[in-house]
């Protein structure tokens, strides 16, 4: 027979476990993502303002998708921070494409435009005030500033909707590391 301390010992433990991986599925389950790493992009045909957005333009290249709104003070931040060491690093590299898409519904486009110009972001920023490209990669209820990394081959190799020093660093290394595969 367990001695009693050991009996605790082993309950307490196994209960933090399992609190520890509920609170796991609870956080995968609220990012709402209706991708997963692994699966290849899904098409995107989107044209607004003259411009066209489709698949063509991400062929061969590593490129990170980025999801914000003009009200969010995560998405300021981490919009500037991918303007200041991604872009400025990677815009003239071939083998990088960065897209922005604000989804203000609530906004027009003039608020998002008027940050952009504010802090100097000089990346594509395509409106996106339907959710037409969102919805495709997850769904309406979930958090909108997430950012999304494809390798070369269109396929889906990082989600992220945790804006935290850690996971802006995993972001930096990783598309080095994919440029330079």
């Amino acid at each position: 027979m367990m001695p009693k301390p050991l009996i605790f010992a082993l309950i307490v433990g196994l209960g933090l476990f399992t609190a520890k991986a509920q609170t796991k599925i609870e956080r995968e389950s609220d990012s709402r993502f209706i991708v997963a790493e692994g699966d290849y992009l899904p098409h995107v045909i989107y044209v607004a303002d003259g411009d066209t957005i489709n698949n063509d333009m991400f062929e061969n290249q590593v490129t990170l998708f980025a999801f914000a709104t003009s009200w969010c003070p995560f998405s300021k931040s981490y919009l500037y921070r991918f303007e200041k060491t991604l872009w400025k690093k990677y815009r003239n590299d071939p083998r990088f494409n960065f897209v922005c898409f604000c989804i203000d519904t609530e906004a027009d486009m003039s608020k998002f435009g008027d940050f952009v110009a504010e802090y100097n972001l000089t990346f594509p920023v395509v409106y996106d005030p339907n959710e037409l490209i969102y919805r495709k990669f997850a769904t309406p209820k979930g958090i909108v500033t997430r950012s999304i990394i494809a390798d070369k081959k269109e396929r889906i190799v990082y989600l992220n909707d945790e804006y935290d020093n850690r996971n802006f660093r995993r972001t930096r290394r990783l598309i080095k590391k994919l440029i330079h595969k």
